[in-house]
């Protein structure tokens, strides 16, 4: 059925002698022609240091991992070690998988706000243009010459004629940004030819990361040119993570089922971390904000090992992160600096970003 060459072959490190040697010896002999061209052999899995086994009884199956990670998580996390080298499977690094996952996702969230109507953008061709340079280069005589595409691009901010369009569409002044993206994504290309090297690939690509978060934060948000830099690198991100790593292709929003009673127990131990360290203020106007009547409601209930949370139902999502939102005002207007950065840094630990805009703050899913 697949021919007598197959082209990819894989299989654990303790099938090489002697099941894929004698795979090679009975095909070969039969054929005549070589068995396998490339032959795939992945490190052992191992639970606290030792090789998973049901001799071991230290196994387990993926369905059980699947009820507490996403695929994705756990597709980061075995990627971030060479297929090859053996991964030691534990809950803690899972978590920081996690975690690593909703930094890029972050990123991206933060890169599509800035440059607005990002879906425009990323809908532009990429003909074959790989690296950086030539994707822009590409975009920017696509919009010279295409006036209707120019004008959903800039949406209405400058009409298809406008005179120094060539010269708002320059991009010397990022020419050393745009280099580093292209050096950075050509070693990430040399990584992935090193024998799908998939954990040197990833460093990279944070460092790709790394350096869009800087051109996000210092960038011009009125410029065309600053925001199809920022598109275009948001696009070539996309091609890594998708195309070759498979990450970020579900865009489903996630499950918020457990979201609130998870920020409801975020905020009670900041609570009990402000009133720890004597900030009574802070302290106070958590358990005001838990208690209140008609929006959250819960009960607390002080006990010899501490306080906890009762109530019937978890409040809805929406209503609990707008009045989360209305103390984090409350303490920046207080100057509590310190402890409107905490709320914020609650919020993104579980999934949700703040960004702090003109008109308010608002609040987007990141996972």
């Amino acid at each position: 059925y697949l021919g007598n060459t197959i082209d990819i072959h894989g299989g654990g490190q303790d099938l090489i002698f002697p099941h894929h040697e004698n795979e090679i010896a009975q095909a070969e002999a039969l054929t005549g022609e070589k068995f396998v061209k490339y032959w795939l052999h992945n490190g052992f899995i191992t639970v606290s240091n030792e090789k998973m086994s049901k001799s071991l009884d230290n196994f387990f199956i993926l369905r059980d991992i699947l009820k507490k990670y996403s695929p994705e998580v756990v597709r980061f996390y075995l990627i971030s070690t060479h297929y090859r080298s053996p991964l030691d499977f534990d809950d803690g690094k899972l978590e920081e998988a996690k975690k690593a996952l909703r930094r890029i996702k972050t990123t991206c969230l933060l890169a599509e706000e800035f440059v607005e109507n990002a879906d425009v953008y990323l809908s532009l061709p990429v003909n074959g243009s790989h690296c950086l340079s030539e994707r822009l280069a590409s975009w920017r005589e696509l919009l010279l010459k295409d006036g209707q595409i120019c004008e959903k691009i800039l949406s209405g901010r400058y009409p298809a004629e406008f005179p120094c369009l060539r010269r708002e569409l320059s991009f010397e002044e990022y020419g050393l940004f745009v280099k580093k993206i292209d050096d950075l994504r050509g070693k990430f290309i040399e990584a992935m030819d090193d024998d799908f090297n998939t954990a040197k690939a990833i460093g990279f690509l944070f460092e790709i990361i790394r350096e869009l978060n800087v051109f996000v934060a210092g960038g011009d948000r009125l410029g065309i040119a600053s925001r199809l830099t920022a598109a275009a690198v948001l696009s070539l991100l996309r091609d890594l993570l998708g195309n070759i790593l498979g990450l970020l292709e579900n865009t489903s929003p996630a499950t918020t089922d457990d979201k609130p009673e998870k920020l409801l127990n975020a905020l009670s131990e900041l609570g009990k971390r402000a009133c720890g360290e004597k900030f009574f203020q802070i302290s106070d106007a958590i358990r005001d904000l838990l208690r209140k009547n008609g929006v959250i409601g819960v009960i607390i209930e002080d006990t010899s090992d501490g306080s906890r949370l009762k109530y019937e139902n978890p409040p809805d999502l929406d209503l609990l992160i707008t009045e989360i939102l209305k103390l984090r005002d409350n303490m920046k207007q207080n100057k509590n600096y310190q402890w409107a950065d905490a709320v914020r840094q609650e919020l993104l630990t579980n999934g949700i970003i703040i960004e702090d805009t003109k008109q308010g703050s608002r609040w987007k899913m990141i996972d």
